[in-house]
């Protein structure tokens, strides 16, 4: 009996022209649905086991920024590679343009500050600069600076936040003399999205300020069960529909990726989850800046260093110097031998390998925050040759 349904099931696989196949997966106490092209004589099959959910129409209702309803795909991440690349090769063959045609332009002012942190003139629209540092090391305000320091000044940033509220200060954040204007970006709306798709997107727009447009776009993904199709899914709207108004993004920023290996299984346990989504921005042509936490004490977040680092173009490493040890034992012992103690307070280093084959001198440059007593002023982020006592002032 069992011979004879296996020769049907065969039967019918060998007659039809398209066999698709379904299954479901049961995965950290979720459930998941997939389905596989066998077989397609109409045309091309996308081959690989895509996620796929049955949405209601109120479902679509509900999910503002997705109408779809009934069977909603989403492509596995070997297809998004694929269809992303061959998309963007057609559409630049078809306009004439090349992939080196716009540049990411630094001024000259901005060779004064952060500018001194890359040796050539410009880089590639769509290079990935990883940043790579410990708490408090001011790596949200370097990472804003660079993905807001575009030549037009008017930046486009879309800032992806794996967990948190998606709400910021923007006043808090330590900007350059050159960014000191960004200090008063305003919120500008949020929108919530309800059911499966897991963020919600909150706006900030420097309006204040005329003929300058300059906006932050915050996506927050819902610490939980955040598949990585999901996920390529939402941010390729977001891409697809800023350039369809004419509007594309400038720059990305991956924040708090350090809470993918703690809040989103998922994501963690797929190791093309970080390359596949930078090259998403790179065909896209966006500069993507990415934020990793360093912990020695986490085997997975020094993998997904690793993975931010080994994609980069611009990898930018933050260290605290002294350590809080040394700085403790110098205390306590200038308190033993009544005399100065040394170190008072950490410096934060930051070193920058360009991935260039060139030879280049690797020489430590400092960061530093100027603090004013008026709170109005805000703060300024400073980079230089040597480090610098950093004290408030009026």
């Amino acid at each position: 009996m069992v011979d004879q349904e296996s020769s049907f099931h065969e039967a019918i696989k060998f007659l039809s022209d398209i066999v698709i196949s379904l299954s479901k997966e049961q995965s950290l106490g979720h459930l998941l649905y997939y389905l596989e092209i066998i077989k397609s004589r109409v045309g091309r099959q996308a081959l690989g086991k895509h996620l796929y959910k049955i949405r209601t129409e109120t479902n679509a209702k509900e999910i503002k920024t997705d109408t779809r309803k009934g069977i909603v795909v989403y492509p596995s991440i070997h297809y998004v590679l694929s269809r992303v690349r061959a998309r963007t090769t057609k559409s630049v063959k078809n306009s004439g343009q090349s992939y080196d045609q716009k540049k990411y332009v630094i001024e000259e002012s901005d060779k004064k500050d952060l500018g001194l942190l890359l040796s050539a003139e410009s880089i590639n629209d769509n290079a990935s600069i990883a940043i790579i540092g410990a708490n408090g090391t001011h790596k949200l305000a370097l990472a804003l600076n660079f993905g807001m320091g575009r030549v037009d000044n008017k930046a486009k940033l879309m800032l992806l936040n794996f967990g948190g509220t998606g709400q910021m200060d923007f006043k808090g954040v330590a900007w350059t003399e050159f960014h000191t204007d960004l200090r008063n970006i305003e919120k500008i709306g949020q929108e919530d999205t309800q059911g499966e798709i897991k963020y919600w997107h909150t706006g900030y727009e420097l309006s204040s300020v005329p003929d300058i447009s300059q906006k932050i776009f915050i996506t927050s993904f819902k610490i939980g069960q955040l598949t990585p199709e999901e996920c390529f899914d939402a941010v390729e709207y977001m891409l697809l529909h800023a350039e369809d108004e004419g509007k594309p993004f400038h720059s990305v920023l991956l924040n708090n990726t350090a809470e993918i290996c703690t809040g989103f299984p998922y994501l963690k346990n797929e190791p093309l989850f970080i390359p596949t989504l930078l090259d998403l921005f790179y065909v896209h042509k966006v500069v993507s800046i990415s934020i990793g936490v360093e912990n020695d004490k986490s085997s997975a977040t020094n993998e997904m260093n690793f993975a931010l680092q080994a994609n980069a173009d611009y990898r930018i490493v933050l260290n605290h110097y002294p350590s809080v040890e040394r700085i403790s034992a110098d205390i306590v012992e200038s308190a033993i031998y009544r005399s100065e103690p040394y170190y008072e307070q950490q410096f934060v280093s930051i070193l920058i390998d360009n991935v260039t084959g060139k030879h280049y001198m690797r020489h430590p440059k400092w960061l530093w925050v100027q603090e004013f007593s008026d709170p109005l002023k805000g703060k300024i982020l400073h980079c230089d040759m040597e480090p610098k006592i950093m004290a408030s002032v009026g």
